[in-house]
């Protein structure tokens, strides 16, 4: 789903990648749902950039928390042909548009 050398930018924290990026999602909460929509994608040779919105329910505790989220994400074509992810951007927002 992504590639070896993936940057993610989440909120709250840093640009992170390799390890550092493994303890990161290591310390992330457990994610119980995830939906969202491309609003545009723009492709150019083997990139393609994606922007979006979306929620996903985080499992807090006890408690089920919503995190809406808007996104831009690129992502890179490999030598098979599958797009994958090679930079993850995302904030949270309080409401969805």
């Amino acid at each position: 789903m992504c590639t070896e050398d993936v940057v993610f930018s989440g909120p709250g924290g840093p640009r992170v990648s390799g390890e550092a990026l493994r303890t990161r999602l290591d310390n992330f909460p457990v994610q119980t749902s995830m939906t969202f929509d491309f609003d545009r994608i723009e492709v150019g040779g083997d990139l393609a950039a994606v922007y979006g919105s979306g929620i996903m329910t985080l499992q807090v505790e006890e408690d089920e928390v919503p995190m809406y989220f808007d996104f831009v994400d690129i992502l890179r074509k490999d030598q098979s042909g599958n797009w994958l992810y090679s930079s993850v951007i995302f904030n949270d927002k309080d409401v969805p548009d």
